[in-house]
């Protein structure tokens, strides 16, 4: 009794016996007065304890769980299930006994343990039956993510294992051992999928990143159509990694691309802030304030560029598109114009800035008067006591 209530399909070599649990005299008897219909616990103690038999309890109890251990007899209280382990000898009586219509040999059961443990979940002699719904959980789980929405494959079938899982008890545990090779079969064509799926997808939507910084870019022209492809037949997984090589070429282009555009910025900083320095009234500015008008005008050195890993290149992409660097260069004309115009406010609070209006000149009359006319507009603020700065 107390094996048994451990669990142990083997509990009758306690008393010398070593076949089938099935073919034990006494379990017969008691298989063939549960019959299909069931009996409580009580109902069988009464039976075999009472005239006629006058067995002790515990050598009924002990039949009853090495039977339940052996899968030859389903226990239940309140319709769930329960394993020879959960049994207390106390609950015995109301719980409810019924046949399985199924007999498991041995080596079945050896076969499907060896098949739960390979699928890594633990399971001792006698809990075959409570294992494997977990194992067509865990295989359900994997199944569905070895697949998904494009660019990955489709789903993989699940039949057999929803099929499986509508059985229980010794029928389920045959079904399961007559599917062993499948089951084991797409275990590892899964496990392989999803863990293709965990390392490529990131890197797929890291490619779509890329495609976006890229804009019109002719790399972007060549690997949006291979993009696409992936796509529409579904070839993520498919070896060799077909995501790879077109990261690879966006990620030289963009990389080449930022740091040019980087030099352009500089190159127009440098242009810039020579001209700046020519001009008297920046000769005239101490460092000190020429340093705060560079820092207010956004004429610091350009920031530096970490580009050595696709992870910082997209950061620093994230951070500054190239469209972004391309402004920045376009504006440092205007920028040092408004660094000269401050310098000349510092020194002349007075100064006003006088912007000649844009016009179209044909001929040498037209152009004498524009500067007649420009001539006067310089003169009014001058007379006014306001320098002009142009």
């Amino acid at each position: 009794m107390k094996r048994a209530g451990e669990g142990a399909a083997d509990a009758l070599t306690a008393v010398g016996y070593t076949g089938d649990v099935d073919k034990h005299p006494a379990c017969q008897e008691i298989r063939t007065f549960i019959s299909g219909a069931g009996k409580k616990g009580i109902e069988v103690r009464k039976q075999f304890t009472g005239a006629g038999y006058g067995w002790p309890q515990d050598a009924v109890d002990g039949a009853l769980l090495v039977l339940v251990a052996s899968g030859f007899v389903r226990a239940a209280r309140n319709d769930q299930s329960l394993t020879a382990k959960e049994i207390s000898q106390s609950q015995i009586g109301v719980i409810d006994f019924r046949n399985e219509g199924v007999a498991v040999t041995s080596l079945q059961r050896i076969v499907v343990r060896k098949l739960i443990v390979d699928l890594e979940l633990p399971c001792n002699p006698g809990e075959e039956a409570a294992a494997i719904p977990r194992v067509l959980q865990r295989l359900t789980e994997l199944g569905r993510a070895a697949g998904g929405e494009p660019p990955l494959p489709e789903p993989s079938s699940l039949a057999t294992i929803e099929t499986l899982q509508t059985l229980s008890g010794n029928e389920q545990i045959v079904a399961v051992y007559e599917h062993r090779t499948e089951l084991q079969e797409s275990h590892a064509a899964w496990t392989q999928l999803k863990e293709k799926n965990s390392e490529r997808l990131p890197r797929w939507h890291v490619l779509q990143r890329f495609l976006q910084h890229a804009g019109k870019l002719p790399a972007a022209a060549e690997v949006l159509p291979q993009t696409q492809a992936i796509h529409n037949e579904r070839a993520l997984l498919t070896d060799p990694d077909p995501v790879a090589p077109l990261v690879a070429k966006l990620t030289a282009t963009l990389r080449a691309e930022l740091l040019a555009a980087r030099q352009r910025l500089v190159d127009m900083r440098e242009k810039g802030l020579a001209s700046l320095a020519a001009t008297a009234e920046w000769q005239r500015l101490s460092p000190v304030d020429q340093q705060r008008i560079l820092a207010e005008n956004d004429l610091g050195p350009a920031p530096e560029l970490h580009v050595g890993t696709d992870e910082t290149l997209l950061a620093a992409l994230d951070a500054a598109c190239l469209e972004d660097w391309k402004t920045k260069a376009e504006a440092i004309p205007a920028r040092v114009d408004r660094a000269r115009e401050a310098a000349a406010r510092l020194l002349e609070p007075k100064a006003v800035r006088l912007s000649p209006r844009s016009v179209t000149l044909k001929s040498e009359g037209e152009v004498d008067g524009y500067l007649q006319e420009l001539r006067a507009d310089i003169m009014a603020y001058i007379k006014a006591g306001h320098p002009v700065i142009l």
